[in-house]
């Protein structure tokens, strides 16, 4: 689990109840059931009718991947790369399919188009095509919780505007415009907590990540490449350390 993502929401909360504590009031004044039905289904309704069914359905999956911990190691693949080069100038490229990584799909469907004998252009159009499908893949998901992160603040002021109605229509009792005023910014608050502590954030998360996972495939095409190539593993390895950030290079 992404320790950073669980952490945040827990900061976020805690921060947020010793606000609400600390001004003088009482935690359960901060719940409405009636202001997170409206802001939560108002949001998923807009986003229903902003994406068609097949990306809504990924919803799930993308609130998900943020508590996933990811592990990129970018040096250990610049190594398995020199290695798989230095396979191939002693032994021929032939005998990459004998040392083909089982972890990474992309790295072993660019390893079997090398054996396979296609010309480099052919190599690199392939994964070029499957590198950029998955860019836009991971953009989408970033997109679908950017745009919710857009809405729930606009249904938190709807459902304020709905409780300001209900009130104003109401007022035979002035002691209870308070409380009922109260109620109704609760819809405002829940959207804004809903966009800016826990939608917009995972959107981020999501971005960066999928960066992190699109330098990795970038730095694996051009090492396939040069393998293929039959450039010298020592001059592979400079070339593709270019991909590191300084304190990841060996």
């Amino acid at each position: 689990m992404d320790i950073s993502t669980l952490l945040g929401l827990l900061v976020g909360a805690l921060c947020l109840l010793g606000g609400a504590l600390l001004g003088g009031g009482a935690a359960r004044g901060l719940w409405d059931a009636s202001a997170a039905l409206l802001v939560l289904g108002g949001t998923l309704a807009a986003t229903m009718v902003a994406y068609p069914m097949n990306v809504i359905k990924t919803i799930p999956r993308l609130l998900i991947l943020p508590f996933r911990k990811q592990t990129f190691e970018p040096a250990r693949d610049v190594d398995m790369l020199v290695k798989l080069s230095d396979v191939a100038r002693h032994s021929g490229l032939l005998a990459l399919e004998t040392g083909i990584p089982g972890g990474d799909p992309f790295l072993r469907k660019g390893v079997m188009l090398i054996v396979d004998g296609s010309e480099p252009r052919l190599v690199r159009a392939v994964l070029e095509t499957e590198l950029h499908a998955l860019a836009l893949r991971h953009r989408t998901g970033a997109e679908v919780l950017h745009t919710m992160s857009a809405l729930a603040p606009a249904f938190g002021l709807v459902g304020t505007v709905l409780g300001l109605v209900r009130m104003l229509g109401d007022l035979s009792s002035l002691e209870s415009l308070g409380p009922a005023l109260a109620t109704a910014l609760l819809s405002t608050l829940y959207g804004c907590v809903l966009a800016y502590l826990v939608l917009y954030p995972m959107a981020k998360k999501l971005s960066h990540v999928s960066g992190l996972e699109y330098r990795r495939r970038e730095l694996m095409l051009e090492g396939l490449l040069s393998i293929q190539d039959g450039e010298n593993p020592r001059i592979l390895r400079d070339k593709l350390n270019a991909f590191l950030a300084r304190s990841e290079v060996k």
